[in-house]
């Protein structure tokens, strides 16, 4: 398995806090073609992400970016010491009032959460971990690798006059045992 600078830090990181933030990972390229996706929510293509009254618009896809434009999947494997068996990933748009509330995911062994588009810290749209004690900052191009059948996550509400959006592409990870 071929090592990258860093991963075993990251395992380390990884295995003690069941996440690790890998800052500045994902190239403009792929954030332009993320936010091409984003262009127009009112297409059939979108749904809602729940059916609460702070739903925010989500579209799946088995791939909608290449998992190796996000993180190379050698760099993955380092980390996590596990050989990569599948993926799938969807798009998720924040704004006004939207949240995702508190939650564990139902599956997978590891989740992939990559930030497209970020409001300012005061519009709202932050992600957390465990019970909102731990913002996680997340910037254009950051992603984190966390476990979210584990883990406790969410995101705070966007204000309600932000005219900002918070746009993350999310991929659920199984591994070979």
């Amino acid at each position: 398995m071929k090592k990258s600078v860093g991963s075993d830090l990251e395992n380390l990181l990884y295995r003690q806090q069941r996440f690790v933030l890998i800052p500045g990972c994902i190239t403009n390229t792929v954030v332009r073609r993320c936010l091409a996706l984003v262009s127009d929510l009112n297409q059939p293509k979108w749904r809602n992400g729940d059916n609460s009254c702070h739903s925010w618009k989500e579209l799946s896809g088995p791939s909608l970016v290449e998992l190796n434009t996000i993180v190379p999947s050698h760099r993955l494997e380092a980390i996590l010491h596990r050989k990569l068996r599948a993926s799938f990933q969807w798009l998720n748009v924040y704004s006004g009032c939207q949240f995702i509330p508190g939650h564990r995911d139902a599956g997978g062994d590891a989740h992939l959460l990559a930030c497209i588009s970020v409001p300012r810290p005061d519009e709202g749209g932050q992600f957390w971990l465990d019970r909102k004690n731990r913002i996680i900052p997340l910037g254009v191009g950051d992603v984190l690798l966390f476990e979210a059948s584990n883990l406790l996550h969410g995101t705070t509400p966007m204000s309600l006059d932000s005219n900002s959006k918070r746009v993350t592409l999310s991929t659920r990870l199984w591994f070979e045992n």
